[in-house]
């Protein structure tokens, strides 16, 4: 900054004397002989000349440092522009599909088997589930026959169908509806289990207070509805050798208009009642059940049977007012666990 003050100074100064000079170098004075005189010499040539070149070099310095400072004396940097990347284009190409994966298969375990699926509508049989076979099975699909050993039955007095728990179910009116199976010594075994899926519609309204599901009129053994409160209660009974009836009545009554599973047992010793596979009740009376020979088996009530051997005559009579589907006999007692695969 004291240079260019310096410089300005020195070239104002020269200037200023240049001024002058040139001024008085033009100055005419008329001599004694009327002759000019001219002032200018090479003493001024001297003087002058230093004087124009220390003003140009002064006032080019001043442009120069002008045009190369700011308004602070610090000097600029010219800025480099910036040139924007031109973007490579991506080239346009065929699209590579995303391939499909393709599952693994589940593996089977080597001691497995691979079970077969059972066609719809055809349940798979009980002896399957709790290993022993039934000795007697009607199963309701819109006929009485039995699937076991051919002990199929005869629809009486317009005993029909319905939706069952599982497909049909054989539909009983309560008022003479009912099933006749001729009697085979099966029905009596020294131990039993019968298992049906029962529905009642109405409470029980026979005169006598009870309702036939499945059972020997005069026989080994009745599976029965009670009259409850607001439902049924269940009644497992038979007659024993001496001739009185022995009867266990379960402590739960089933609701009306909904299917539960009923499970009796007979064990040789103890009269058992499961209902929905659990235990409800049981009794041990120490007698043995009568041994009936010629009683038909009836699903539904006891129609009329002739006087013949130790099957008394009877009249119509205790008909149920329900559905009643896929009654089995057993020849053993089934155990808890085996009854609630039924």
């Amino acid at each position: 900054m004291n240079s260019l003050v310096i410089l300005t100074a020195m070239g104002i100064a020269g200037i200023i004397t240049t001024i002058k000079i040139v001024a008085s170098s033009k100055t005419q004075v008329v001599g004694e002989h009327n002759t000019i005189v001219n002032f200018a010499s090479s003493n001024w040539v001297a003087i002058i000349v230093p004087a124009v070149a220390i003003g140009a070099i002064a006032f080019v310095s001043i442009v120069a440092m002008g045009n190369s400072s700011n308004g602070s004396g610090s000097e600029v940097p010219t800025a480099t522009p910036i040139v924007a990347p031109t973007p490579t284009p991506t080239p346009t190409g065929t699209a590579t599909p995303t391939p499909t994966a393709t599952p693994l298969p589940t593996p089977t375990p080597n001691n497995i088997a691979t079970a077969t699926p059972t066609p719809t509508g055809t349940p798979t049989p009980i002896v399957t589930t709790v290993g022993s076979k039934p000795v007697a099975w009607w199963r309701g699909e819109r006929t009485a026959v039995d699937e076991v050993s051919g002990l199929d039955g005869q629809l009486k007095n317009g005993a029909t169908f319905a939706e069952g728990h599982v497909g049909a179910g054989f539909l009983f009116d309560g008022e003479d509806d009912h099933i006749d199976v001729p009697f085979q010594a099966t029905f009596a075994p020294a131990m039993l289990t019968v298992d049906v899926w029962v529905k009642p519609l109405l409470q029980v309204k026979d005169s006598i207070g009870q309702e036939v599901i499945v059972g020997q009129s005069n026989g080994a053994w009745q599976l029965v509805t009670k009259k409850g409160t607001s439902g049924v209660r269940v009644g497992w009974f038979f007659k024993a050798t001496d001739g009185e009836w022995i009867e266990l009545l379960s402590k739960q009554e089933i609701p009306l208009g909904r299917f539960v599973h009923i499970a009796a047992t007979w064990d040789a010793r103890t009269l058992t009642l499961f209902l929905d596979g659990k235990f409800d009740s049981d009794l041990s009376p120490g007698k043995s059940p009568l041994r009936s020979r010629n009683c038909p088996l009836q699903l539904g009530g006891f129609g009329s049977l002739p006087k013949t051997d130790n099957c008394i005559g009877q009249e119509n009579q205790q008909f149920f007012s329900g559905i009643v589907d896929e009654v089995q006999i057993f020849d053993v007692a089934l155990s808890e666990e085996q009854i609630k695969q039924l």
